[in-house]
Parts: structure tokens; sequence; C-alpha cells
């Protein structure tokens, strides 16, 4: 079994991660597939709610043969809620034949979801779950990119400082962390680390910041 997650990480792509004590992804990637199938379901309901309802990036495209005033619709997320759709129902189907499972494949985003999310631990050990988690990110960042288009700043923290102060299997994370910080002065900006992918609002700083101050003075 290799010892390198070889899923394509956005954030400090050349460095190495090792894949998690009996897996076949990072601790990250685990985390991070737990969380977007969590919220698949959220997002897949939200590009229904933005389909035909706003204009994205300038694009609009009128429907022919309506009654009345022909209906605008942002073709870009049409696609990325066929997309997500489509992505999920063909790895739940996939996962299903390699657990051995009989059951039927649900075309519905929420149970498929629910199923891979429920199973997530399994599936992070099959050789195929680079695979699965390279795909539910695509779907969605794809998602979110529409839902949530405004700009964000990113830039990892210098020095030790930047050194996630967690724990990962039971050893300190490798990770660094990393802030965000969105050009919407309503949004808060936000501090992540890379490979846990344990993220502290703004609420959180002033405990990160003494937990950092407490590892320098333990050093």
């Amino acid at each position: 079994m290799t010892t390198t997650c070889t899923v394509a990480h956005y954030r400090d792509p050349a460095r190495l991660r090792r894949t998690a004590d009996g897996y076949t992804i990072c601790g990250g990637c685990i985390t991070g597939l737990g969380k977007h199938l969590d919220t698949l379901p959220r997002l897949h309901n939200d590009l229904a709610y933005l389909h035909g309802t706003r204009r994205i990036g300038g694009e609009q495209t009128k429907i022919s043969g309506s009654v009345g005033a022909r209906l605008p619709i942002a073709l870009s997320v049409a696609d990325a809620r066929k997309d997500l759709r489509d992505t999920i129902a063909a790895w739940t189907a996939y996962a299903y034949r390699e657990a051995g499972s009989c059951a039927q494949v649900t075309a519905s985003v929420d149970s498929a979801t629910r199923w891979l999310a429920t199973n997530t631990d399994w599936c992070a050990r099959q050789d195929w779950a680079p695979g699965l988690a390279t795909a539910v990110r695509r779907v969605h960042s794809r998602a979110w990119r529409l839902l949530d288009p405004r700009p964000r700043q990113f830039f990892a923290i210098p020095g030790d400082d930047g050194q996630c102060v967690r724990q990962l299997d039971d050893a300190p994370c490798p990770g660094r962390m990393w802030v965000t910080i969105p050009e919407d002065e309503e949004q808060t900006s936000t501090i992540t680390c890379d490979t846990c992918e344990h993220t502290y609002g703004a609420t959180s700083w002033l405990r990160l910041g003494k937990l950092v101050h407490a590892r320098k003075a333990a050093a």
C-alpha cells in the first residue's frame, strides 16, 4: 500500500502527505471527504434555487417556446448541478458493487451522499479512494464557486507559527495553517490547516494564539 497520498492538494501542493495508517489517502483528505459529502446535498439544493433566478458572470440564456416572457437560465448552474448528481450517482453505484451490495442504487443525491458519508471510513481504505476524494472535491468546489463567486485571498502563516497545533494519528499534524480573507467585509476570515482541514473562525483565534504560544514555551 502506498504511503503517499496521491490526491492533488490545493494548498502547498508540492508537499507530500503520508496516507493515514490503514488508509489510501491522508488524514486531511479523509476529513475533507466527510465534510464535502455532508454539504453536497445542501449545495445541490442551493443550485436549484440559483438556477433560473440569478445572472452568473453575465451569462444568461433565453429558453424558447415558453408561454409569455422567456425565462432566463444560467447554463453553468444547470451543468454543475447535473455534474454533481451524475458524479455522486456513479461513485455510489461503484462503491455499492465493491461492497458486494445488492441494494438498488438510489438516484437521490441526499440518499447517495448519506450512504457514502456513512461508509467514509471503509471507502477511504480502498485503492480507489483517491479518485473518490478528487471527484467529490471537484463537484463541491464547482458548486461553491457558483454559489459564492466572491474572490478571496489565501496565504500561509510563515515560520513555526504556521505549523498546525493539532494531533493527527497520535502525532503532531505536519500541516501548515493558511489564512483566508474574503473580499466581502461582511464575511469573516478563517485559518485552516492544509492537512487535517481543521478551521478556526474569528472566535477561535485567541485560543489558537494561546496554543501557539504554549508550544513555543514548551520548546
